[in-house]
């Protein structure tokens, strides 16, 4: 298993002794991965522990430790499939966790979660719990949407236009990953840790589409090396001042860039570093920038660019503008 799903698999907890004198297991019969959490009785108190990411047609112990009683508790979210939310409400966090305290999670800084209440076999009978009988696909999904992994360099998170949900681009488009329980949590906690700018592998399905923008629900993401172009990119978030003129000014978050003169906005668009802008003749690397509102696209050679410094000749007027880091 790949990407950030592979990296919260598995947890101590699995090798401690069994649920009760029989085996438990919880088996993926679904069509597709399942990332879960478990609730359980341990020493007269409620534990919740978490995550799993299990494939389809894999078996998994539960994670016992000292575990006793008739019933166990999973909550579990996928982009197709979730536990109805129709048992007790347990702590959870984003990374992997083990709780002892199941009340009063958000003055602990965690997160909560109304778990799924599944009966346990009685005496020395195993008991597999199949995921199938405990979860329900979700109906909010959309039905044959375009399956996609992609190369992408990320935007940010909690933005307002995104309905607060996670940003990327890739391939030239805008994708918004709403956080809104469809994309598992350990996926959308991997990209609310990210600095805009990061380069990212992203696998997951495109939901709906709006003008240049897709709503897309992930079941994986990783980090990746980046390229000499996003490299660039990285080196150019923040804040840039005109050499000529201090009252003119940029900055740029991930891929988005907002001009300012003073304290007045002007133009925003968004920039990407290419070996080839508009026809351009030479070698670049050349700085693209399109404008978010009209489309149309301006090529700027590269002339010079590091931590504090930026030199690019405007194309095909030749101008040259410099800019610096603010002090």
């Amino acid at each position: 298993m790949q990407g950030i799903l592979a990296r919260v698999l598995v947890l101590a907890a699995l090798a401690g002794p069994a649920l009760a004198a029989a085996e438990v297991k919880v088996c993926n019969d679904t069509s597709g991965l399942q990332v879960l959490a478990i609730g359980y009785g341990a020493e007269g108190q409620r534990v919740s522990e978490g995550w799993w990411a299990i494939d389809p047609g894999i078996c998994a112990p539960v994670p016992p430790d000292g575990t006793a009683g008739e019933h166990v508790y999973l909550f579990a979210r996928s982009p197709d499939w979730r536990a109805p939310d129709d048992g007790p409400v347990l702590c959870v966090s984003a990374g992997p966790f083990r709780l002892e305290e199941t009340d009063d999670c958000a003055s602990r800084g965690q997160d909560s979660a109304a778990f799924r209440r599944v009966p346990l076999e009685s005496g020395d009978v195993d008991t597999a719990i199949r995921l199938s009988e405990v979860l329900s696909q979700g109906p909010d999904v959309a039905a044959g949407g375009e399956g996609f992994g992609l190369d992408a360099v990320f935007q940010g998170c909690g933005l307002a236009d995104a309905d607060n949900g996670c940003v990327f681009f890739a391939g030239g488009r805008r994708f918004v990953v709403p956080d809104d329980g469809r994309t598992a949590e350990p996926v959308m906690s991997f990209l609310r840790g990210l600095d805009p700018a990061a380069a990212i592998r992203v696998q997951g399905t495109v939901v709906a589409t709006e003008g240049d923008t897709d709503m897309a629900v992930l079941r994986d993401g990783a980090a990746r090396s980046a390229t000499d172009a996003e490299d660039a990119i990285r080196t150019l978030q923040g804040t840039w001042v005109s050499v000529d003129d201090p009252q003119d000014r940029f900055d740029l978050r991930g891929v988005e860039r907002q001009g300012r003169y003073g304290d007045r906005p002007t133009g925003a668009d968004r920039l990407s570093v290419a070996d080839t802008c508009g026809g351009a003749d030479g070698l670049g690397p050349y700085l693209v920038s399109v404008d978010r509102e009209t489309g149309d696209e301006t090529c700027y050679a590269i002339e010079s660019l590091t931590a504090d410094g930026l030199v690019l000749t405007h194309l095909p007027r030749g101008n040259l503008l410099e800019y610096r880091r603010p002090e």
